[in-house]
């Protein structure tokens, strides 16, 4: 039972994760995100992280390390961003 719950968070997490960047990044007049200082960024797109962390939770508590591994990977490029 414990299993399947996961697997379901999985599925809400990435089912909800386009109209979540949708709704949540913000856009200027012509359709691109504003420039945005690193602290800025992350807030905007915490939403993502807030989802990729539930993700990689529940692939690590399912066994799947490969997946918990991308999520780590990811987690590095979004630090590496937010440093620029």
């Amino acid at each position: 039972m414990q299993l399947q719950r996961y697997e379901e968070v999985i599925h809400v997490c990435e089912q909800s994760l386009e109209a979540a960047e949708k709704n949540s990044t913000p856009l200027i007049a012509d359709g691109q995100s504003p420039n945005l200082d690193p602290s800025e960024m992350l807030t905007s797109y915490s939403f993502l992280i807030w989802r990729y962390c539930l993700i990689f939770k529940s692939n690590f508590c399912l066994g799947k390390l490969e997946k918990a591994l991308e999520f780590l990977e990811k987690q590095e490029h979004w630090r590496s961003m937010a440093n620029k």
